[in-house]
Order: structure tokens, then C-alpha cells, then sequence
């Protein structure tokens, strides 16, 4: 038995250098899916046109909105991966617990946030440039000179939380299915459920949610209104993980 006692700051941080080293796919699969959002992104967000008997002017948007959306499915589909038990033995290298598991877990999915966050909030840039380029646009405008840094700033910040966000989700609902494999049958029918409108406007559960974190004007209030949220998903993840049963 060995007299060195691990401490648990060094404990998270040897099983983060692993994971990052290990899971180096899920940044490969990042890429791939961000460059699938940037292909679907050169078709525009929208267009509209107007006409006249001397000229006609058709008018397309591009944004980096879908590769954003594709880079927070990713986010939450990496997160469900992690908590599978095939990645939960991995640990079993290290002197290790259920907290140092979960700790260095949320430190992966934290550094994939950030990069995620960054580059689909960046990849705006480069789908402006190749619709340029591949399309016949005689006058292109861009609102970017109307942006001022801290706006650049406030964009990155959001993003990554919106990512961070889905990826907390992601981890919570893998938490919940591996305490009972029963939930995967319930997950599916609350989605459906909640898809349901509850009002005869077509409002659901989902809208709601929506509205509630991404109509939000007020950026304080949107950042503590999603840390929050993390914070609740994280912590209750980390209990119910303490919950599972011990290597066999």
C-alpha cells in the first residue's frame, strides 16, 4: 500500500490531460461538423427580393447561426457519450473517485465549449468570404463595421454558454439513463410530451425554453439565468453519479 496521498486538484488534472489526449476525436468530429454547418450555411439564412420594371434585387443573409446550432447538437451528444460505462471504466487507470471522474469530465466538456464556442462564433467570417466568392453577389454588405469589440466580446461569451449549456444537458440526461436503463424509454416520451402545444397558438414547452434563455435582451440576466441552469445540472449529475455501482 503506498503512503502518497493523492490530492484531489491533481487527481482531476492527470484524468483531464488523459481525457483531452483520449478523446481527441470528439475535436476531429467538431471540425467535420462545423465545416457541415458552414456548407448548408452557403445556401443563406434568408432571402427576399423586390422588383421594379427598371430593376429586380434579390436580397440573401448569411450567418453563422446553423453552424452554431450544430456545433451545440455536438455538444450534447459528446456529453451523453462520456457518461457511458465504457468510458467511466477508462478512469480506472488513475486513483480516482466518482467526484474526480465527474470534475474532470465537466473540465473536457468546458475546453470543447470553449473551442467549439469560438470557432462557430468566428466561422460567420469565412462563410461571408466563400459566398462571396462562389456566388454571383454584386454588392455585398456586411454590419460587422457597426460591431464593436466588447459586442464580439458579449457574441463569443454567448455562445460558449449556449454550448456549455447543451452540454451540461447532455451529461445530466447520460447521468440519468445510466442510474436506470428505464429512462430511456421515459426521456423519449417526456420530448414528446413536451413538443405537445399547450396553448392554441402552437406554444409548447419547448418554446417556452426557448424564449426564456435565448430571447433574453439582457445579457447579465441571460449569463446568470444559464449558470445557473449549468450549476443545477452539474451538481444533480454529480449526485446521482456517486449513485452508481462500483466496477466489476
Amino acid at each position: 500500500m503506498s503512503l502518497k496521498s493523492v490530492s484531489l486538484s491533481n487527481a482531476v488534472i492527470n484524468q483531464y490531460k488523459y481525457k483531452l489526449k483520449a478523446y481527441s476525436g470528439i475535436f476531429t468530429s467538431l471540425v467535420i461538423i462545423q465545416l457541415l454547418g458552414m456548407f448548408f450555411s452557403l445556401n443563406g439564412m434568408g432571402s427576399s427580393g423586390y422588383s421594379t420594371e427598371s430593376y429586380s434585387m434579390n436580397i440573401t443573409s448569411y450567418s453563422s447561426n446553423l453552424v452554431i446550432v450544430f456545433t451545440m447538437v455536438w455538444a450534447f451528444m459528446n456529453a451523453l457519450l462520456v457518461t457511458t460505462r465504457a468510458y467511466r471504466e477508462d478512469d480506472f487507470t488513475f486513483v480516482t473517485n466518482r467526484l474526480t471522474y465527474s470534475l474532470s469530465n465537466y473540465a473536457i466538456l468546458l475546453t470543447a465549449s470553449i473551442i467549439g464556442g469560438v470557432t462557430a462564433f468566428l466561422s460567420s467570417s469565412l462563410i461571408n468570404v466563400i459566398a462571396y466568392l462562389t456566388n454571383n453577389i454584386e454588392v455585398f454588405v456586411t454590419i460587422n463595421q457597426e460591431i464593436g469589440f466588447m459586442d464580439y466580446v458579449v457574441g463569443v461569451l454567448a455562445t460558449i454558454l449556449f454550448i456549455l449549456l447543451c452540454g451540461a444537458l447532455g451529461y445530466f440526461i447520460g447521468m440519468v439513463v445510466q442510474l436506470s436503463k428505464i429512462f430511456m424509454m421515459i426521456i423519449p416520451v417526456c420530448f414528446i410530451a413536451f413538443s405537445v402545444p399547450i396553448q392554441r397558438n402552437g406554444e409548447n414547452v419547448f418554446f417556452k425554453l426557448f424564449e426564456f434563455y435565448f430571447q433574453e435582451h439582457s445579457f447579465p440576466l441571460f449569463l446568470l439565468k444559464v449558470l445557473v441552469t449549468i450549476f443545477i445540472l452539474s451538481l444533480t449529475a454529480v449526485m446521482m453519479s456517486n449513485r452508481l455501482e462500483v466496477r466489476k
